[in-house]
């Protein structure tokens, strides 16, 4: 009985030790445990600082991602209604530039029907002066045959008959007068119809070849009469008169030309200038519309650009919510993995056998 008591005392102190053992190890474990739930808490608390640094950064990328696509839209929109207005002012150019060639071309059209028609009656003027001039000529003889037989007839002494034949020739002289006067009334009336036309035709195209042929021709002319009346130097009143008209229609006819020639290299020069300031616009135009093109361009590189660092940065977010996650999982899981085994169920019941040894062993004491 002695023996069996001492050897549930070994059992017992042997149980106590193991006991205290089992104790400092527990309190180890608790340590361990306290300074591993510090830490997880410092990791924790260190993370979430992290997560909202990252949520922060974030945002004010999102904040400046939106910023710049809000520029990037109003920049477009501003580039768009530029390259609309440049478009519209190119096309009204063209328009207009194609209402001027066409102008031109009807102008040019008409102006040189309007010149062979003035030509023509120029020809035909110049015909019924060249008949006008031969009449002329040929009532120039008349005179000179009529003044030559009157001599004559007053050589041979014919007294009586004299002054009835030239009563007659002096009537027949004086109906071709008044016959010339006619013509020369007309003639000048188709002059100031001509001088009309020509004026109204101001800015008329004549070719260089027929003004100079017109101009030569006139010169010939007025030369040829120039040079009859000084060799004939006729003293009628109405052959001077009809030289005269015929003079002056033919310098009107030099002047005219020359002025619508003159009036052509204006309108020429005008409409060259016209077409070359349209042209210009045309070119500022599309150096303007390549320039918003290339701004577009450059914008639209920008957007993509900025499509991609969006891309990036909701990348980098995915990421950080996925390792929040998991540090989170992490953390709700580490303190039920990191238990010791400190209260379980064989410990415990240890605990009671070996009290229940201790208080029977004082009593049996």
């Amino acid at each position: 009985m002695l023996l069996e008591s001492q050897d549930l005392r070994t059992q017992i102190i042997q149980l106590l030790t193991e006991l205290e053992e089992t104790r400092e190890l527990a309190l180890k474990h608790e340590d361990s445990f306290l300074e591993m739930q510090g830490i997880l808490e410092e990791e924790r608390l260190a993370s979430a600082q992290q997560a909202e640094i990252f949520t922060k950064q974030i945002q004010r990328l999102q904040a400046q991602l939106r910023s710049v696509q809000e520029e990037v839209d109003s920049l477009e929109q501003e580039k768009e209604c530029e390259l609309l207005e440049v478009s519209q002012e190119l096309r009204c150019a063209q328009e207009e530039i194609m209402s001027l060639r066409q102008a031109a071309e009807e102008a040019a059209a008409e102006r040189e029907s309007d010149i062979a028609s003035l030509q023509e009656e120029l020809c035909r003027l110049r015909a019924e002066l060249h008949e006008l001039q031969e009449t002329r000529q040929e009532y120039e003889m008349e005179i000179t045959s009529l003044r030559a037989e009157i001599s004559m007839k007053s050589c041979s002494g014919h007294a009586g008959q004299e002054p009835a034949t030239l009563q007659g020739e002096l009537q027949f002289l004086r109906d071709q007068c008044q016959h010339l006067q006619m013509e020369r009334s007309i003639l000048q009336e188709s002059n100031s119809q001509l001088k009309s036309h020509l004026l109204l035709l101001g800015g008329e195209r004549v070719e260089d070849t027929d003004c100079q042929d017109g101009t030569e021709e006139t010169h010939q002319e007025h030369g040829e009469e120039n040079d009859s009346l000084t060799e004939k130097e006729i003293p009628q009143y109405d052959a001077e008169n009809i030289l005269a008209l015929s003079g002056v229609i033919e310098t009107n006819s030099a002047a005219e030309l020359e002025k619508q020639k003159l009036s052509r290299e204006e309108d020429k020069s005008r409409l060259h200038n016209q077409l070359q300031s349209a042209e210009e616009k045309v070119q500022r135009a599309q150096s303007e519309c390549a320039g918003l093109l290339s701004e577009i361009e450059e914008l639209q590189q920008r957007h993509r650009l900025s499509q991609e660092e969006q891309e990036k940065l909701q990348e980098e977010l995915r990421l950080c919510r996925e390792e929040i996650h998991r540090l989170k999982e992490t953390g709700l899981q580490a303190p039920c993995g990191s238990d010791p085994p400190v209260l379980s169920l064989p410990l415990l019941g240890l605990i009671v056998i070996v009290g229940t040894l201790w208080c029977w062993w004082a009593e049996t004491s």
